[in-house]
């Protein structure tokens, strides 16, 4: 038994595969070591990772998002064109400041923390919703059949873009990032979304209805993931985390499932169907991904070493060699070396 979803009409635009729309979260990482002191920079932030990682498997990938006309959009923009991304709708702006958000080691357990807050001057450089509320209407006429639209955030320009690219037979992905404080508008996001995925440790429970959902995804860390397809069955299903021999930095491990979960789903072509079978072997595929980038420092470490083809290859084989020993359970309702350079407060990408 599966769920078929419209499929997106075509247009011209298609010769590149597979596309993704994500607005959100769209940032410049900025990862630090024990001194604080710059290892490197990366585009970030959920919408950011995922865009980039689509791009890099294969996909065409169009950003939404506002950034400010300094040093850290620059390198934002400079590698997405480099992932030959659409840019058309990167605006850029003398208001406000592009995101900075700076990776912190900690102690184990965990890996890492994240803060919008400079360590050293103590700047907040967080997210803000793009300014012009008719970005969504020009996204929407620039591309109107994508084959996903991804977003982090709900904001005037996310809410339109989802409701219209539902109503078009679009996938709509919402990864919500934090309890919402306009619960009218977050159910109404929840509502135009088919595959929705939060994490344990900000949402310990999820109050609101669900019932136009897909595929309900809920992570929880090293532990893995729970699933389920509310119209064809209300228990959860369990997957355990992938191992891998060495652990340097879990950052990105959310966003790396999410764009592996997408890549199954479509496959090679530009249209998607939803069974129990497609989600268990979408979401293995980004485990398997996500614990591969698990083995570099960075949230897309695995790209800055390993081609596309090889990491296809090794994912493809860590998800077949841990299907013989790992199988859902149903329940019920080595450290990179990096050269260090200072970190500049006023320009916080001079890698």
């Amino acid at each position: 038994m599966f769920i078929r979803m419209k499929p997106a009409p075509r247009n011209s635009t298609r010769s590149f595969g597979p596309r993704a729309v994500g607005s959100g979260l769209i940032a410049l990482d900025v990862i630090l070591d024990d001194s604080s002191s710059l290892l490197s920079s990366a585009v970030g932030g959920s919408a950011g990772n995922v865009l980039a990682a689509l791009a890099y498997l294969g996909w065409r990938s169009v950003p939404v998002c506002e950034l400010g006309k300094d040093s850290a959009g620059h390198r934002v923009r400079e590698e997405f064109q480099k992932l030959k991304a659409d840019l058309r709708f990167v605006v850029e702006s003398d208001h406000v400041c592009t995101p900075v958000v700076y990776q912190m080691p900690v102690n184990a357990p965990e890996t890492h923390k994240f803060s919008f807050r400079c360590p050293h001057c103590g700047e907040r450089r967080g997210y803000l919703a793009p300014s012009d509320a008719q970005l969504g209407e020009q996204v929407y006429k620039g591309v109107p059949t994508p084959s996903v639209y991804y977003f982090d955030r709900v904001t005037k320009v996310s809410l339109a873009l989802a409701e219209k690219y539902r109503a078009r037979g679009v996938l709509v992905v919402f990864e919500p990032s934090d309890v919402p404080t306009n619960k009218e508008d977050f159910q109404r996001a929840i509502s135009a979304t088919h595959v929705l995925k939060y994490a344990d440790n900000r949402f310990a429970d999820f109050p609101y209805d669900v019932s136009n959902i897909s595929l309900e995804i809920k992570t929880m860390g090293s532990k893995g993931l729970r699933f389920r397809i509310p119209s064809l069955l209300e228990d959860w299903a369990s997957l355990p985390a992938i191992r891998v021999p060495v652990v340097v930095d879990t950052a990105g491990a959310g966003d790396w499932c999410t764009a592996g979960l997408l890549a199954s789903l479509f496959g090679a072509g530009t249209r998607w169907q939803l069974s129990y079978s497609a989600a268990y072997q979408g979401l293995r595929y980004g485990q398997s991904l996500a614990a591969l980038n698990c083995m570099f420092a960075g949230a897309r470490g695995i790209t800055e070493s390993w081609s596309a083809r090889k990491v296809k290859r090794l994912a493809a084989e860590l998800m077949e060699k841990s299907a013989t020993t790992q199988q859902p359970t149903l329940q019920r309702r080595r450290k990179v070396k990096t050269k260090v350079k200072p970190l500049l407060c006023c320009d916080p990408l001079e890698v």
